[in-house]
């Protein structure tokens, strides 16, 4: 019978969700159907940490990559994350639409994701709240039964799931630096933000203003790509 490969735990931690996610699915091969507790453990801290970080990124890029040193410091803690991440709510849906309008029209992608933000802080929930239904008697006592401990595997295994759907159909987070664009591009974006503009009118106005913008933004409008597609 071969060994488990435990060659990733020494490996040099990272910050990125992506590699969480990379590393939560090690424990789950680490583990190889034998339901240990420390394989679940770790993959579910490895998850909180990618859904925080996943956010984290989101509003960063809501930013424009770049926060002042206090919000820095501010959103070290989740709950601020989740709160900046509700003052661009409004905004947020149509800002990834005209995104991926914009960068699908012009160079062809990349594509960003549009993430169910409720999933995810719901999800986080679930996973700290097993993780403090182990320090429970009586929940302590169906974990020895292996109903608990199913019921985790099923959250690690469904957080991976929902993960690899966006990285199956997107590249990763961000948005467009809307005071970037040109004035027409710019103009075209509060046009479909105040729903003058259809979808359609939208792609019809960014084609006709392809040839422009490909030459004033030849980088591709500053996206960073993740999912493991990072530079």
């Amino acid at each position: 019978m071969n060994s488990p490969n435990i060659n990733f735990l020494e490996a040099p931690r990272q910050i990125t969700f992506d590699w969480h996610i990379v590393q939560a699915t090690k424990w789950l091969e680490f583990d190889g159907g034998r339901m240990l507790d420390n394989s679940l453990v770790y993959a579910i801290l490895e998850l909180r940490f990618a859904i925080e970080r996943y956010l984290f990124e989101l509003l960063l890029a809501f930013h424009n990559w770049q926060l002042e040193p206090d919000d820095e410091i501010k959103y070290r803690e989740f709950p601020a994350i989740l709160k900046g991440l509700k003052l661009q709510a409004q905004d947020m849906s149509q800002r990834i639409e005209f995104t991926n309008l914009l960068t699908s029209t012009v160079f062809g992608g990349p594509k960003v994701a549009l993430p169910d933000i409720n999933f995810l802080r719901r999800r986080w929930g679930e996973l700290s709240n097993y993780l403090h239904k182990q320090m429970r008697s009586r929940d302590h006592t169906a974990y020895l039964d292996k109903s608990l401990k199913l019921t985790g595997f099923d959250l690690v295994n469904d957080t991976i799931k929902y993960f690899r759907i966006l990285e199956d159909s997107t590249d990763g987070v961000g948005v467009v630096n809307i005071e970037t664009l040109d004035e027409e591009a710019k103009e075209t974006y509060y046009q479909y933000v105040d729903g003058c503009l259809t979808k359609e009118q939208v792609r019809t106005r960014l084609i006709i203003m392809q040839p422009v913008l490909r030459a004033r933004h030849g980088r591709g409008f500053g996206l960073i790509p993740s999912f493991g597609k990072r530079p």
